[in-house]
C-alpha cells in the first residue's frame, strides 16, 4: 500500500512540475548581452543607460487610474540603431526607430490603458545609450 502511495505521489509530483515548467504571463521576455548597463524601474517609470547593448530589453509600466495618460520617453544613442516598440492591447506597435546620433525627446498621449510593454530591439551592439520611459497622468 505504501508503495502505491509513494508512486502515485511521485506521479502527481511530476505531473505538477511539467505542468508549471515553461508557463508564463508575459508575452515578451528580456534577452541580451550588455556591458555597463545601469536600470533603474518601477510600476510607473523605467530608465536604462549602457556603454554597450545588443538584444530585447522587455518593461512592463503601470498607469494610475485617469482618464487621460500619457507616455513621456526621452532616448539617446551614440553608436548602432535600436527600435523601441510599445504594446497597450496584444499588439507591438513601433514607438521610434533609433540609429547612431539620434536624440529623442517625446510623448505618446491619449492613451487609455492601464499597463504597456515598452520593448527595446537591436539587432547590432549599440553603444552609450541612455532610454527613459515614464507614465504621466495628466
Amino acid at each position: 500500500m505504501k508503495k502505491i502511495i509513494s508512486i502515485i505521489s511521485v506521479t502527481v509530483l511530476l505531473i505538477l512540475c511539467s505542468a508549471l515548467s515553461g508557463c508564463s504571463s508575459e508575452p515578451y521576455t528580456s534577452s541580451y548581452n550588455a556591458v555597463g548597463l545601469v536600470q533603474t524601474y518601477d510600476d510607473s517609470s523605467a530608465i536604462m543607460s549602457f556603454s554597450e547593448f545588443q538584444g530585447v530589453k522587455v518593461y512592463k509600466l503601470r498607469f494610475e487610474d485617469s482618464f487621460s495618460k500619457s507616455l513621456i520617453y526621452k532616448l539617446r544613442l551614440e553608436t548602432g540603431s535600436a527600435t523601441i516598440y510599445y504594446d497597450t492591447d496584444g499588439t507591438k506597435k513601433e514607438l521610434v526607430s533609433l540609429r547612431a546620433g539620434d536624440r529623442v525627446d517625446e510623448k505618446l498621449s491619449d492613451l487609455t490603458c492601464s499597463s504597456m510593454y515598452i520593448i527595446v530591439e537591436t539587432s547590432e551592439k549599440c553603444m552609450n545609450g541612455k532610454f527613459s520611459f515614464e507614465t504621466k497622468v495628466l
